[in-house]
């Protein structure tokens, strides 16, 4: 809800997903969008590197935020 906006922002300034990552053991498939300014790529890239369990990227350098999701609705399409 749009009153709480600055709590939640507060919130989820205590979470890195780089200090988490690190307990990930599922394979684990991530994407990312060069052009998003949600979640930066380097954070993306970062998260990625720590990742010690199987893993695989797709890269989008024309995409944002939702990156892959558009993509992946038409995969799933055909």
């Amino acid at each position: 809800c749009p009153e709480r906006e600055r709590e939640m922002y507060d919130t989820l300034s205590y979470f890195d997903n780089l200090n988490l990552c690190k307990d990930i053991e599922a394979k684990t498939f991530i994407s990312v969008g060069l052009r998003d300014t949600c979640c930066p790529p380097s954070t993306v890239f970062a998260v990625y590197n720590h990742i010690q369990s199987e893993k695989g990227i797709d890269v989008y350098p024309f995409y944002g935020h939702d990156a892959g999701i558009a993509l992946a609705y038409q995969e799933k399409m055909l």
